[in-house]
């Protein structure tokens, strides 16, 4: 793959995450930051089990509508997790509370890299591809989880 094939290949999973950045701010006006949050990881979901199916390890083309999907989902939320810390700890720690959010959103990367990676290369071969896509569903459930509790937790009425 040539290096601008390489860049022109992100561009389908980079669009759909600025577009629900943009539309996250919109959405959270009427439905909240923790209901919007719900969306993001709602759009995920489907993503993330399509990603998981085996017939996908064909190519790049058959993950595309997973990587769309996961990607727009993913743009949701670090506005809205941005924009409920600001609001519980007020203006007067912003500096504070984004470099304690920064801190912890590059800890949980390197650690689901950590741990996917693990996923790929504890077997060879097809058993790496079953322990990705297991991996894959156990996020997926994770999501499916938080969706529920956002949904029976009555939040406050603040930001809305």
């Amino acid at each position: 793959m040539t290096p601008l094939r390489a860049g022109l290949s992100f561009i389908p999973i980079t669009l759909p995450l600025i577009v629900s950045t943009l539309l996250s701010g919109r959405i959270s006006r009427t439905l909240g930051p923790d209901r919007t949050i719900a969306i993001g990881f709602a759009f995920m979901i489907p993503g993330l089990l399509y990603l998981a199916l085996p017939a996908l390890r064909a190519g790049y083309a058959l993950m595309l509508p997973a990587f769309a999907l996961t990607t727009f989902g993913i743009g949701f939320i670090p506005p809205m997790v941005t924009a409920m810390a600001m609001l519980s700890i007020g203006p007067e720690r912003g500096g504070m509370i984004s470099a304690v959010m920064n801190f912890f959103r590059q800890i949980s990367g390197a650690f689901g890299v950590a741990v996917f990676g693990f996923f790929m290369t504890s077997t060879n071969g097809e058993g790496s591809y079953t322990h990705f896509g297991i991996g894959l569903v156990a996020v997926a459930v994770t999501l499916l989880i938080a969706i529920w509790y956002f949904a029976r937790v009555e939040q406050p009425a603040v930001g809305r």
